[in-house]
């Protein structure tokens, strides 16, 4: 059975408790990637794009729906006159 090791403190370990005379650290680096790549944003003209497909879209199935109706409307009152 094998033990974690952990590491003792030293004789004076770091204070934890910040007291606002920390030194200010240096930021961070970008990656290339991170300020390369551009934020995506969607504007007025793809929403209403979008909004017009959908649109139409919707209103051709509405279409094939009643068509779908009237056809079978049509296959049952062929049925009755034979």
């Amino acid at each position: 059975m094998a033990l974690i090791n952990v590491p003792k403190l030293g004789a004076h370990p770091p204070n934890l408790l910040d007291n606002g005379q920390a030194p200010e650290l240096p930021k961070r680096p970008t990656t290339v990637a991170e300020a390369a790549a551009p934020t995506p944003t969607l504007d007025a003209v793809m929403i209403r794009e979008q909004a017009a497909m959908l649109k139409e879209y919707k209103d051709k199935q509405h279409a094939l729906e009643a068509q779908k109706k009237a056809e079978e409307k049509w296959r049952c009152q062929q049925e009755l006159q034979q």
